[in-house]
């Protein structure tokens, strides 16, 4: 083969590549854009299509194969069950495109805000961070009590354990305070989370609670491909 066939054959084949890459990325946009509107029906509380990537090249071979390597989901905000979550981010592994559709692992990180984990374990008064606890101040017959809450995670619900109590910086006997006793315990679900997924890590941090879950083969409602 000639020179000029040689570098006729390499034209051809860099074109046909390119356009079987415009092609992949297209079809991936359209499938993205469509899951993000799916997501956006199913999910309440959004204002907006959350953004959906699908991650791996070529996209064209991962849906040939049966199997997205890696989708990744994030929303700014989204109201779980009445939670309110902020910074939602998800990240799907091993995604199947036919039904039903699963994901062999599943991963999501939230915040909860201060406000929304009062209002969920039916506090009144405002919630800060101290550590890795929160703490609420109530007035008792004219003295401010530090209340101190550490939060856990327990399968799909988020429990509130009291730490101790504090007064004048001094530690307080939670028998000498009526009602006290009654914060220890509590428990609200996280319900909006898929099937197979739990929550696994609770962290304080100063503007609410990061929450953390992770699954294994948890449905995906909205068909990948």
């Amino acid at each position: 083969m000639g020179a000029k066939a040689v570098i006729g054959t390499l034209v051809v084949v860099g074109v046909l590549a390119g356009g079987a890459w415009v092609a992949d990325g297209v079809l991936r946009e359209r499938t993205e854009d469509r899951l993000a509107a799916q997501a956006e029906q199913q999910i309440p509380g959004l204002d907006a299509p959350p953004d959906v990537t699908i991650e791996g090249f070529p996209f064209l071979l991962q849906v040939a194969r049966g199997e997205l390597d890696r989708v990744r989901v994030t929303a700014d905000e989204a109201t779980v069950e009445g939670l309110l979550l902020r910074d939602v981010v998800v990240h799907l592994g091993d995604v199947t495109t036919e039904q039903p559709y699963t994901a062999r692992t599943a991963e999501m990180t939230a915040l909860a805000p201060m406000a929304g984990i009062a209002d969920a374990v039916g506090l009144d008064v405002p919630l800060t961070a101290d550590g890795a606890d929160l703490v609420a101040t109530i007035e008792v017959l004219g003295l401010e009590v530090e209340v101190v809450l550490r939060p856990e995670a327990v399968g799909r619900d988020v429990r509130v354990s009291l730490v101790g109590l504090r007064a004048a910086g001094a530690e307080v006997d939670p028998g000498r305070i009526p009602g006290v006793d009654g914060l220890d315990g509590l428990t609200f679900p996280v319900d909006g989370l898929p099937a197979g997924m739990e929550l696994t890590e609770l962290t304080v941090q100063p503007d609410g609670v990061l929450l953390r879950a992770e699954g294994a083969d948890v449905v995906v409602e909205a068909p990948p491909g």
